[in-house]
């Protein structure tokens, strides 16, 4: 058996959770990058006086007109804080992740019971 006639079934409920957070981290990655290492964030209340250092926050800058990348930077408010859209894509990455791998275990355990042929694969 070759590994690519390894077959893996119900594959995209494994996949996507996978590539929403890949998708989500790269963004984060390249708002870091753009910006020489600090991620911009446009909220009062980490702009306000010195909140982000006395937070021990070395990655946060306040959003200015020299930030670049502004979109993917720190500008989404949710309950969470101040959030990059690349931070909701994370956000929904791990809210889908554990729902999709049952899902998928669900599936597999069913497909594992259900009666077949003696020449056909249980996948």
């Amino acid at each position: 058996m070759r590994i690519r006639d390894i077959r893996i079934p119900y594959v995209a409920l494994l996949i996507v959770p996978a590539l929403l957070w890949f998708l989500g981290y790269s963004m984060n990655v390249a708002a870091v990058a753009s910006n020489g290492g600090f991620m911009p964030v446009q909220g009062y209340t980490e702009c306000v006086g010195n909140a982000a250092a006395e937070r021990g926050d070395t990655v946060h800058v306040c959003m200015d007109k020299t930030s670049h990348l502004k979109i993917l930077s720190d500008w989404v408010y949710s309950p969470l804080g101040t959030a990059s859209p690349g931070d909701m894509l994370i956000y929904g990455a791990e809210y889908i992740f554990y729902p999709c791998l049952f899902i998928w275990l669900g599936l597999i355990l069913r497909d594992w019971n259900e009666p077949r042929g003696k020449d056909t694969p249980w996948y």
